[in-house]
Parts: C-alpha cells; structure tokens; sequence
C-alpha cells in the first residue's frame, strides 16, 4: 500500500509538473502565434490602400494601381502567385498574401441582403 501511495503521489506531482510545463508553453506558443499571424496581418492589411485619385477608390495595393480584385482575379484563373510575380515585378509576396487577407476581411459580414431597386 506504501510504495502504491508513493507510486500515486510521485504521479501526481508528475501530471502537476506536465500540466503546468505544457500551460507554460502554450502561452508561449499563443504568444508567439499572436505575434507573428495577427501582428503579421496588421502589417499586411497596411499593404492595401484606398486613395479617392487612384483607380477611382478601390482598394489598391502600396497604391502601385494593381487593384486588389483583379489580383484575385489573376489567383481565381489559376495563376500561380510566382507567375503574377514575374509578371508584374512591382509586386511582393507579402502583397499577395495581403490581398488574399483583404478579400478575407471583406466577406466577415453578418449577412449580405439582395437591394431592390
């Protein structure tokens, strides 16, 4: 029964220092999520912009005149983002990913209605 109780508690403080090791690295985990996914998607979406005098207001990327739709445009057709790349060498990765970023904010809405005219 004594060495049962031994073999229970030395469990236990087992179990306690897993569970307190993995909570530890979750928060580390969750930490380094934060910082590198949101805070990396604050630094995206700061690569889409809208100016009034360029290309009448839609969302452009850095302002360059490459509309963020006909990008999306470009990906939907099945270009690959190194072909967009090469062909319109202005670009980054980072652009594409943000527009893809954009596009993914745009659609969190709670509901789309049809207007009648």
């Amino acid at each position: 029964m004594i060495v049962f109780a031994g073999v229970v508690r030395d469990t236990i403080s087992s179990v306690k220092i897993c569970v307190t090791d993995f909570l530890t690295r979750s928060k580390k985990k969750l930490y380094l999520w934060f910082k590198y996914c949101i805070m990396d998607a604050l630094d995206l979406l700061k690569r889409i912009t809208i100016d009034p005098d360029i290309c009448h207001g839609k969302p452009t990327i850095r302002g360059l005149r490459y509309t963020v739709q006909s990008i999306l445009e470009l990906m939907a057709s099945g270009m690959s983002n190194q072909d967009i790349l090469m062909d319109f060498e202005d670009l980054q990765e980072e652009d594409l990913r943000a527009c893809l970023l954009f596009a993914s904010k745009i659609t969190e809405v709670k509901n789309i209605s049809k207007l009648v005219a």
